[in-house]
């Protein structure tokens, strides 16, 4: 039987307010995920957020160095 939810709309995440774009599940366009050692953690942003351009910028030249 198929689910109507995604994997990701079915965590239990902690949702965290982006300090930069104040984006809300209404208000934004991304949703980054986050898990760790104390669970999932849930971020909006929209697209012309510094701290969501910041965290791509970062995670290509993570990518980079494992390649």
């Amino acid at each position: 039987m198929p689910c109507d939810r995604s994997h990701a709309e079915q965590l239990n995440a902690r949702r965290l307010d982006c300090e930069d774009c104040q984006a809300s599940p209404d208000s934004g366009d991304i949703r980054t995920l986050a898990i760790g050692t104390s669970g999932t953690t849930e971020t909006w942003h929209i697209r012309e957020c510094p701290a969501y351009t910041v965290q791509q910028i970062l995670g290509e030249a993570s990518a980079q160095k494992v390649s």
